[in-house]
């Protein structure tokens, strides 16, 4: 979680002054369902599930030019 904070708030530096910008986290698809021995993992992706989100939909970024995705893994 630690390092997608630290990339991503490095990252969102330079694209706002560009005006451009996509990042991608890639999630965990065990958010919709989680594992219940293991609560700490839980927590965490859920953590940044909702942290992609709540940028995504700042509307400072948008207008900037800038979009978080959060792409869990499988079949697509």
């Amino acid at each position: 979680m630690r390092a997608a904070l630290n990339t991503t708030q490095a990252a969102l530096a330079g694209m706002r002054a560009q005006g451009f910008g996509r990042i991608v986290n890639v999630a965990s698809s065990a958010v919709k369902a989680s594992i219940d021995i293991l609560a700490p993992s839980n927590s965490v992706r859920s953590g940044l599930t909702g942290f992609v989100a709540a940028l995504a939909y700042n509307p400072e970024f948008a207008a900037r030019g800038v979009t978080l995705n959060s792409l869990p893994p499988g079949k697509f």
